[in-house]
């Protein structure tokens, strides 16, 4: 006897003995999986909601712990801004328009959560005469007084009492110097009257401190919006943006994923294995092993990661759907032996041995392509991967062992399991008629292919990964348009940042105020910024006003510089606690561009960090700040993570496909049906969008993983039966009669239960729902045409009429 048929009976064997172990412990089995199941029910119901998106992206906390410590030093920190911006159309200049929007800005304030509240009415705005001696005196008096770094007591000491001339010269040129910054806007990175001259902005800070929840903090933004209403602020339109409102639009993306999607996406599997199985048991035991694997999947994550993210939420619908593909192969074989005529304990055997292992093969692929995006150093698509891996891996062993168990209690209970007989027909005809098109024409079918395949790389190598946050939502969505409008009226709604960390004396000398406004000058010249908001850019208008004689607004000295930033803190204290801190140590840079795209942000901020370091002095520490850079420098590696990790992984999927046929020629047939799939993928993005969001090599990563077990399944069976077959034909075409049913109809129900997710505003989970549609479908034309004409080609043949005879049918693995 050979030493395939020996493996063979070994396998065999212990196929039995397994079977008759579960069999046998069925009541231990049980209470094992309900006391693992009540503890991640605690995980994933106690679990908070990570809404942080910046530190989802990185890798290390301890970067964005480090960009946090940078945010403590300043206030108006873009991450925790709300940015609103109001059309008012003609009713923007009326004096009642101001009287609303102040009270609506006292409205706002008074909400949980809000640190401050920035409006067009917090700048100076006096008016006073600009001309003649006398305004001249006082500003060559102020101007004296500031080199010798003297600041007037009216301006810090709210309490001082001036006397005598001097004291009038004093207070007078209090309201000239507040002057100087009524024709500049005092926040920083936006101006606050749109381009237009119908809109203005408001900054509305968050506490950082407050911690708010999702729920909190989308309560708060409900809120923000009717105190603006109730006032009739934004007459003609309000587009909110900033990250904290993204944060909020995310939140609804789950909500929606929860309470929409999954439903439907359970409700679609559920009506397909009605319509399989006519009956109601096949659909309780899928829920219960779907239901159980999600838990433990989503548990684990949040064990390992501590918290929700946004992704993790398509998990469960993943699972789900995965699951109920390795039910249906098993029942379906166990309905269709029991029609063939064997008895229950015979068609159970059968059904065993010839299916859980190609079901085990399948699992352990698709888990491969899930865990492959641990590479990924992002914590969100790590914990996504990990999460939905864990899942599909315990649906494997839940399904290998309750649905013998479901399927024994029902056989003791008089209950058949039966598939509907004309469908199944239908379905077998139409696999089959595939399977003889690449029968009969394997050269014409596979340069077909090929062609597709060689068009399909040249798309690919046209598509041009960046991921943007703004753009993951449809064009349509609010936040979409609100980003719209503040690129089109006020120069962007991104800001780079720059934090200059040294002593005060190198910090505010002369030679790098003058570098700092010569940084700005450059960056407005050869990248696309649109402003600039330095304490020296600030400082230099300033003294320009004060002095006119000063034609670069640059101090003449530390002592002279150091007065003037005192004095545009006594001026404008909102302004200076966010350009500089109290003690003078770092002060803060803000780039405002029109970009939004992640990688365009993180060159930009490259750029600028960079020739900051060549221009300023080498004593100052430049550190790039704020969660643009963060993102997009993450963003690099998460590319190079997710071509790593398919890499990887389609290598050791292939790998694992010869080692579990025990056929290295099957494992190479293998290949070229699940790349065309995804290159084709590559291609339709490459010729119909010049540029995507990375998160779609996840799908890639993803479709390769489930994609194979159609091709797994094919495989196995053939393998089987070369042993009873007299030549290839016969052999695939045998074959596409056993599997074909089952190919077409968990194909089917896998891109049915995914089409849900194509209703998501959120383009990670939407293309769940689009993509990985697609590249289903793809995979199934190529193992129903492609696979049989390869393996009419250069399939291995028949084994020897000595050997099959000593097999029976379905005795091999």
């Amino acid at each position: 006897m050979s030493h395939s048929v020996l493996s063979a009976a070994r396998l065999q064997r212990l196929a039995d003995q397994t079977l008759s172990l579960i069999l046998r412990g069925r009541w231990l089995i049980i209470g094992a999986v309900v006391l693992l199941t009540i503890p991640a029910a605690r995980i994933v119901l106690s679990t908070e909601l990570s809404l942080n998106l910046a530190e989802s992206f990185v890798n290390h906390p301890e970067d964005y712990q480090q960009a946090v410590g940078l945010e403590d030093r300043f206030e108006l920190n873009p991450d925790s801004m709300i940015y609103v911006g109001a059309e008012e159309g003609a009713a923007f200049h009326r004096p009642e328009k101001r009287r609303d929007l102040r009270q609506a800005a006292k409205d706002i304030s008074t909400l949980t959560g809000i640190q401050s509240v920035l409006t067009i009415e917090d700048r100076p705005n006096i008016d006073t005469e600009t001309s003649g001696l006398m305004a001249t005196a006082r500003r060559r008096f102020l101007s004296e007084k500031l080199k010798r770094g003297e600041v007037p007591k009216s301006l810090t000491e709210s309490d001082s009492t001036e006397v005598g001339a001097s004291g009038t010269e004093i207070r007078e040129t209090d309201a000239e110097v507040r002057e100087t910054d009524a024709s500049e806007p005092t926040a920083f990175s936006l101006a606050m009257t749109s381009a237009s001259g119908t809109g203005h902005l408001m900054l509305i800070e968050l506490d950082r401190s407050a911690n708010l929840s999702p729920g909190q903090l989308t309560t708060l933004l409900d809120q923000l919006t009717v105190a603006l209403q109730q006032r009739n602020i934004g007459e003609r339109g309000l587009h909110i943006c900033g990250l904290p409102a993204m944060q909020v639009a995310a939140v609804g993306q789950i909500r929606q994923t929860l309470y929409t999607l999954l439903p439907l996406g359970a409700s679609a599997v559920a009506v397909m294995m009605l319509v399989l199985f006519r009956r109601l048991e096949p659909l309780v035991i899928t829920g219960v092993i779907a239901v159980v694997s999600v838990l433990w999947g989503i548990g684990f994550g949040e064990w390992l990661y501590g918290k929700f993210s946004v992704l993790t939420m398509a998990v469960p619908l993943m699972v789900v759907v995965i699951s109920t593909g390795d039910v249906i192969h098993l029942v379906s074989a166990y309905a269709l032996s029991t029609a063939a005529g064997n008895a229950h304990d015979v068609a159970l055997k059968k059904t065993f041995r010839e299916m859980s292992g190609a079901c085990s093969l399948t699992s352990i692929t698709t888990f491969v392509g899930f865990a492959s995006l641990g590479f990924i150093p992002s914590q969100t698509i790590r914990q996504f991967g990990i999460s939905a891996a864990v899942g599909v891996a315990s649906a494997l062993i839940l399904t290998v062992v309750l649905v013998p168990i479901f399927l024994d209690f029902l056989a003791r209970h008089g209950y058949s399991m039966q598939v509907g007989r004309n469908d199944a027909r239908a379905t077998r005809m139409l696999a089959v008629r595939a399977a003889r098109v690449g029968i009969r024409h394997p050269i014409i079918v596979t340069i077909s292919f090929v062609v597709l395949l060689t068009i399909a790389i040249v798309g690919a190598a046209r598509v041009h990964l960046d991921p943007d946050m703004y753009r993951r939502f449809p064009d349509t969505h609010p936040l979409s348009t609100s980003a719209d409008y503040f690129i089109r009226e006020f120069g962007g709604i991104n800001s780079m940042e720059l934090v200059l960390t040294a002593d005060p004396d190198v910090l505010l000398a002369p030679e790098t105020f003058r570098s700092i406004v010569e940084l700005s000058a450059w960056c407005r010249e050869h990248l696309p910024v649109t402003r600039v908001d330095s304490i020296a850019d600030a400082t230099a208008q300033l003294l320009k006003r004060i002095d006119r004689r000063n034609k670069d607004g640059i101090p003449e000295s530390f002592v002279h510089a150091d007065a003037v930033v005192r004095l545009f803190e006594a001026l404008d204290r909102r302004a200076a606690v966010s350009l500089i801190t109290s003690d003078h140590r770092s002060l803060r840079m803000v780039y405002q561009v029109p970009a939004t795209s992640s990688l365009e942000l993180s060159r930009i901020s490259g750029d600028i960090r960079h020739q900051a370091q060549r221009m300023l002095p080498a004593e100052i520490t430049v550190q790039s700040k704020g969660s643009a850079p963060l993102i997009g420098d993450a963003v690099h590696e998460i590319i190079r993570g997710h071509l790593y990790g398919f890499v990887v992984s389609f290598l050791l999927i292939m790998s694992l496909i010869s080692f579990g046929l025990n056929s290295v020629r099957l494992g190479l047939i293998a290949v070229p049906p699940n790349l065309v799939p995804l290159f084709s993928l590559g291609g339709i993005l490459g010729w119909t969008t010049p540029t995507c969001d990375s998160d779609i090599l996840a799908v890639a990563t993803l479709g390769l993983g489930l994609a194979v077990d159609d091709t797994i399944h094919f495989l196995s069976h053939y393998r089987r039966e070369l042993r009873i077959c007299s030549d290839r034909k016969s052999a695939i075409e045998s074959t596409m009669q056993h599997t074909g049913i089952a190919i077409l109809r968990t194909t089917t129900i896998l891109a049915a239960g995914f089409l849900p997710f194509a209703m998501s505003d959120y383009f990670s989970i939407r293309m769940l729902g689009t993509y990985l549609v697609v590249i289903l479908i793809i995979a199934l034309i190529a193992d129903l045409l492609l696979l049989p004409a390869l393996l009419t080609l250069i399939g291995p043949r028949p084994v020897p009429e000595a050997e099959h005879t000593v097999v029976t049918p379905g005795t091999e693995h």
